[in-house]
């Protein structure tokens, strides 16, 4: 939970957290353990998958990376809620502000391929960047917690 207060949808906690607050939060470790980037589909599925909507209940962090829940928070009242935290954008801006700190990334998902690709990339694109390592798992069915 943050200090920034948070909303729920869908019976899912979403933290009313800006792009620079997730950014931060990730680079000064407060964000620990699992930090999920929801959106509409994402909250579609919690409907029908009950380990879904646990693991998204026990998130250190579920940030709104949607426009619909941005909608939401605004008419709650999170009025400094005026974008989305885009998961491509939020990788991008901690892996680059993360490199004069050391801050060591993981790379989880996808294929070997696509994580490989990834590496490359920034690799070159952010030549001070430190990789801890990657992983792709198998795909399938998720099977809760």
């Amino acid at each position: 939970m943050t200090p920034f207060g948070f909303f729920t949808s869908c019976d899912v906690r979403i933290d009313a957290i800006t792009m620079d607050d997730a950014v931060e939060l990730l680079l000064n470790g407060k964000a620990v353990g699992a930090v999920h980037l929801c959106n509409a589909y994402t909250l579609s599925l919690v409907s029908h998958n009950s380990g879904l909507a646990s693991a998204l209940g026990r998130g250190s962090l579920n940030l709104p990376d949607g426009k619909p829940l941005i909608w939401i928070a605004r008419r709650l009242g999170f009025t400094h809620m005026t974008r989305r935290v885009y998961g491509p954008e939020l990788m991008q801006r901690t892996i680059e502000a993360g490199q004069s700190a050391g801050t060591r990334h993981y790379l989880y998902g996808s294929t070997p391929d696509v994580l490989e690709r990834l590496q490359t990339h920034i690799a070159s694109t952010w030549p001070d960047a430190v990789l801890a390592g990657a992983e792709s798992p198998p795909f399938g069915e998720f099977s809760g917690p």
